[in-house]
């Protein structure tokens, strides 16, 4: 998945960026291992390095509230293009599990009207993100809300919302194209892709993002890359038994 490159913002604007997708690391909420590793394969992801330069450490990135409103502040201000730019790094932020939790969602629609941007322009992003729909947030005071919320079946707000199914769960042996687009997506790659594209994509995923590489990071990296990893291996066989 790939998106235009735009001109880099100024180094206020790149560093307020970095702060804005540091924060939405806050939500889950994350150990410092887990965001550092979360907002490190965000900038891997979208090329953010390229466009704004490398993240700093994420130790080193400053996370109160007031730091946290002040780049939206600055950023508010800032061309379109780099508003757009900040948006997608928090998007990318919060979809790290391969999901879009509540609070992960109530914080980008927050972030969107901050930078002075429209529903729209989160909606078209998660679509040329995930090929789904921006799922609304659901309401946690409905008792009815939380049917399927044990990972057995579909959340209130789809397969991108938290305790969502995985891919496979959406069209078992359907081919359903939404399903197959959102199982592409977590693999990095575009509709139309070969099954042989398919099998490539997954082994260079698994070199790179095996859990046994974040065990020194602690449990909670460790068991946030187990997730990541099991979403991406229930993407690929979905896949080819579409393909099949």
């Amino acid at each position: 998945m790939t998106f235009d490159k735009i001109p880099s913002p100024s180094p206020p604007q790149c560093r307020a960026i970095w702060i804005l997708c540091a924060a939405m690391t806050r939500w889950e909420p994350l150990d410092s291992r887990a965001a550092a590793a979360r907002l490190e394969e965000a900038g891997r992801r979208l090329d953010l390095s390229a466009q704004i330069g490398v993240p700093p450490s994420f130790p080193e990135l400053p996370l109160p509230l007031e730091a946290f409103t002040q780049s939206l502040s600055l950023l508010r201000e800032a061309a379109p293009s780099t508003r757009r730019l900040a948006l997608r790094g928090a998007l990318e932020v919060a979809l790290g599990r391969g999901t879009l939790p509540l609070a992960q969602n109530q914080a980008l629609r927050t972030v969107t009207e901050a930078l002075a941007l429209g529903p729209g322009d989160l909606a078209e992003l998660m679509s040329q993100r995930t090929g789904a729909v921006l799922p609304e947030p659901w309401d946690p005071s409905l008792p009815a809300a939380w049917r399927g919320r044990d990972g057995n079946g579909p959340g209130p707000g789809g397969p991108w919302d938290d305790g969502g199914p995985h891919p496979g769960a959406v069209a078992p042996m359907g081919g359903d194209r939404l399903a197959r687009i959102k199982a592409l997506g977590l693999l990095g790659l575009d509709e139309g892709a070969s099954e042989a594209e398919i099998r490539r994509a997954f082994l260079r995923i698994s070199r790179v993002h095996h859990p046994d590489h974040y065990a020194a990071s602690g449990p909670e990296a460790a068991q946030e890359a187990d997730l990541a990893f099991r979403r991406l291996k229930d993407a690929y066989e979905f896949l080819l038994k579409v393909e099949a």
